[in-house]
């Protein structure tokens, strides 16, 4: 499956500042979203910490960012293993009970 090269050029807005970012058309709407949630983390820091200095809100709400993001793959990982182990012990039930009960006669077919 071959890539596609073309790219557009797309405007987002962060903390009252335009930026042009180069996509793919198809990435334009998760672009925006991104864009988006970026520029709502940098406000929540420079309202709660009074910054103004825009590199060190960058660096912040990457950091933020960073930590969601290893809190979800985490909790996803223990979700994981937590119906891994309840698979492993049905099963375990099951092979159980299908081993107490009897084989079934066979037909005679005289």
């Amino acid at each position: 499956m071959s890539e596609s090269t073309e790219q557009k050029t797309v405007t987002v807005k962060i903390l009252n500042r335009s930026y042009q970012i180069n996509c793919p058309p198809e990435a334009e709407s998760e672009l925006h979203q991104s864009a988006d949630y970026l520029n709502e983390k940098m406000a929540e820091i420079q309202a709660k910490a009074r910054l103004v200095n825009t590199e060190h809100l960058a660096v912040l709400a990457a950091l933020n960012i960073t930590h969601e993001l290893f809190a979800q793959q985490t909790g996803k990982e223990a979700h994981v293993l937590e119906i891994s182990e309840k698979i492993e012990r049905l099963t375990h039930k099951l092979t159980q009970t299908l081993s107490k009960r009897p084989a079934p006669a066979l037909a005679n077919t005289d």
